[in-house]
Formats: structure tokens, C-alpha cells, sequence
């Protein structure tokens, strides 16, 4: 009896399986564009929007609310493909390096795009966290910047350059 009820319920598990639609809310992943996107790293927030930086330019260093130090980055990314699923959330990961040590930065696992026109979008406002409590010794140092989007088609977006930490004095 028991055999006869195992083959029973393998059928129907089997039919249920064929007779089983693909989620409708779930789209598979079709690009657009087959080039990758191009990026562009900046400044600025959503109230100053994009303001471009040129290598040896200076980014402030700010203490934020919570007591940390931080630079508020931006990224201009151009034939950027939004992902179709998750309602237009993305992956941004910023990173400050110094002599090739990581010193300050960024996840964003779930970000939205502050500017969005056509295969163009903006991150504005990402802040890279400094992970030391002490920055003075940063101040006028050239530090690699880098934010790296992933893109709807998977595809990792970098934007990049090397730019001059301006800290603030403690007087």
C-alpha cells in the first residue's frame, strides 16, 4: 500500500510540475545593450547634483551626524541598463584607497538612482565611511576613489580616479 501511495504522490508531483507557469513578475535578463556602460566619478548630493571632479582635485573630508568621517561621492553612468526586477534597485560599492589600503568605504545593496534620463543615471550623495577615527594624518594625501555599480545585465560598472583628501582642521 505504502508503494502505491509514494508513486502516487511522485505523479502528482510530476504533473503539478508540468502543469506549473513561471512567475509573470520575474523577467528574464535581456540587454538592451551589449556595450558595457561608461562611468564617471564625482561629487555632490541631491540638492548640488553631479559636479564633476578632474584627477588632483579636492574632495572634503566631513564629520557626519553619527560622529563618523566621510566623503559624499557621486557616479555619472552612461548606457547604464536599470535591473527589471526589484523595482530599479542596484548594488554601489565605494572604496577610498591610500598606498593600496582600503580606508574608507561604501555599500549600497539596495540603491536607487537619484537622476534617471533614458540609459543615463546618477548615485548622488554615496558616503564612504573612513574607518579610522583619526583622519588628520589623510589631510592633503592623493587617494584612489573608485564606485562600482553592478548593472541590470550583471555587468560591473567602475568609475575611478585619484583625488586629493582636504580635512578640515580641528580649530
Amino acid at each position: 500500500m505504502s508503494r502505491v501511495l509514494r508513486l502516487l504522490a511522485i505523479c502528482g508531483l510530476c504533473c503539478g510540475l508540468l502543469a506549473c507557469d513561471p512567475a509573470e513578475d520575474i523577467e528574464p535578463i535581456v540587454c538592451k545593450n551589449p556595450a558595457p556602460a561608461t562611468g564617471s566619478l564625482g561629487l555632490g548630493n541631491k540638492q548640488t547634483g553631479f559636479l564633476d571632479v578632474q584627477t588632483g582635485d579636492s574632495v572634503d573630508v566631513v564629520l557626519g551626524p553619527q560622529g563618523l568621517h566621510m566623503v559624499v561621492l557621486s557616479v555619472r553612468l552612461d548606457g547604464f541598463e536599470m535591473p527589471s526586477v526589484g523595482g530599479n534597485r542596484t548594488r554601489v560599492r565605494a572604496a577610498v584607497r591610500e598606498s593600496g589600503k582600503v580606508v574608507a568605504g561604501a555599500v549600497e545593496a539596495a540603491a536607487r538612482p537619484s537622476v534617471e534620463t533614458g540609459d543615463r543615471v546618477e548615485f548622488l550623495g554615496i558616503r564612504a565611511t573612513f574607518q579610522a577615527d583619526e583622519v588628520d594624518p589623510f589631510h592633503g594625501l592623493l587617494a584612489d576613489i573608485s564606485i562600482t555599480v553592478r548593472d541590470g545585465c550583471g555587468r560591473d560598472v567602475r568609475a575611478a580616479d585619484s583625488l586629493r583628501l582636504d580635512v578640515p582642521s580641528a580649530d
